[in-house]
């Protein structure tokens, strides 16, 4: 019996004009004989945006390619597709790997965004609500 294998993919930002995925199928050969896969955010941009269609059909086209795979997928949010899915880490290989896309820790992870000063603002105003020695705790930052 083959080892499992548990693939990460992380900012695929899947349908952007950037993105060298052209088609879902393109991840075929990375996902064979896999036990798990993550897809550590970013997996596509669902911020608003001047196309809502394109954005909704892209969902339910990545939406539908992960339900026909043939193990389990674990998506967590990354600062393109916050509304994807509500969660933001995962721990593996019973506690030793810790996942997680990152833009929860960081108010500045994307300094040159437009939407920059807007998580800033949310990430000040939910510290401010807890005590400063909780400002830096892991576990309370991403809950």
């Amino acid at each position: 019996m083959a080892a499992a294998l548990t693939r990460i993919l992380s900012d695929l930002h899947y349908g952007e004009h950037a993105c060298r995925l052209r088609t879902l199928g393109g991840l075929t050969p990375m996902l064979e004989r896999v036990s798990e896969v993550v897809l550590n955010g970013d997996t596509l941009d669902t911020r608003p945006g001047p196309h809502p269609a394109r954005t909704a059909s892209l969902r339910a086209e990545m939406t539908s390619f992960l339900r026909a795979l043939r193990c389990p997928v674990t998506l967590l949010s990354g600062n393109h597709d916050a509304d994807f899915t509500p969660r933001h880490h995962l721990t593996l290989a019973g506690g030793r790997v810790f996942v997680t896309h990152g833009d929860l820790c960081f108010p500045d992870i994307v300094p040159w965004s437009q939407d920059a000063p807007l998580i800033r603002r949310r990430i000040a105003a939910e510290l401010d609500g807890v005590p400063e020695r909780l400002h830096h705790d892991l576990d309370h930052r991403l809950a």
